[in-house]
């Protein structure tokens, strides 16, 4: 049995040797990439705010994000810092994030999301033989169905068609599923904020099995996730032709 986390998942399909270099060498990067910590201090004033609406019923505004965003820039900032862009300085990366902050009060402005539960929400649940963990920004409930937010502050924005086909959140709705098997729907959500953009995801329980079998899943674990009681059943189900069967049942 493994251990496993979206983004450790998305290394190796990205780049096998990555991988390795990462996780099983350990091999550590020299310094810390200024686009990164640009995130790291985006996404801990997001997180302090929305703490103060939940539990003391502070209400959010680009002030206090601000204020917040700045005091993580000032408490964080690091000579390992790295700037690989000679006609750019911290000043022009700081306002960058601010205008990202700019960018979620925007995207805000047209979201309802019913009641916000949960904060940073950590999952831990199996799939097959292999446990699998992971942190959500923002989870809300509105009735039966399930609202998962994730914030991105990636130059490129994403398509529809890359958010369709992104393993990250499929594998946080399966946590999400497994923990509230009461649920009817859940709806996947990424905040571009370096655009102003939400791009949404809404996955029927087939386009979600045949996104994990597409991105190295087994059919073997579809099966115990589906509770078929032969591989035949998920087959069918699924179309799968006989050499993934064959490939599927290798090792049992």
């Amino acid at each position: 049995m493994g251990y496993y986390t979206p983004s450790r998942l998305g290394d190796y399909l990205q780049c096998p040797l990555k991988y390795r270099f990462a996780y099983l060498d350990k091999i550590k990067k020299e310094g810390e990439g200024i686009e990164a910590f640009v995130g790291t201090c985006v996404h801990s004033a997001l997180e302090r705010m929305l703490v103060l609406k939940k539990e003391y019923g502070r209400e959010p505004s680009y002030e206090l994000a601000e204020e917040l965003y700045l005091k993580a820039w000032d408490e964080s900032y690091h000579p390992g810092v790295i700037i690989r862009r000679p006609d750019l300085t911290p000043e022009d990366y700081k306002r960058r994030g601010l205008m990202m902050l700019r960018n979620y009060f925007e995207i805000e402005a047209g979201q309802e999301f019913g009641r916000l539960t949960d904060l940073e929400k950590r999952l831990n649940f199996h799939l097959g033989e292999n446990s699998i963990g992971g942190k959500i920004d923002r989870v809300h409930r509105d009735g039966n169905a399930i609202h998962i937010i994730d914030y991105k502050t990636a130059k490129n924005p994403m398509s529809q068609s890359e958010a369709d086909s992104n393993m990250q959140l499929a594998l946080y709705e399966l946590g999400i599923r497994e923990e509230f098997p009461d649920i009817e729907a859940v709806e996947l959500h990424w905040y571009m904020l370096g655009h102003s953009e939400v791009v949404t995801s809404i996955r029927d329980e087939e386009a979600r099995m045949r996104l994990f079998l597409n991105r190295g899943g087994n059919i073997r674990t579809l099966q115990i996730i589906l509770g078929h009681s032969s591989l035949a059943t998920t087959e069918k189900y699924l179309l799968i032709t006989d050499r993934d069967v064959a490939v599927a049942m290798r090792g049992y």
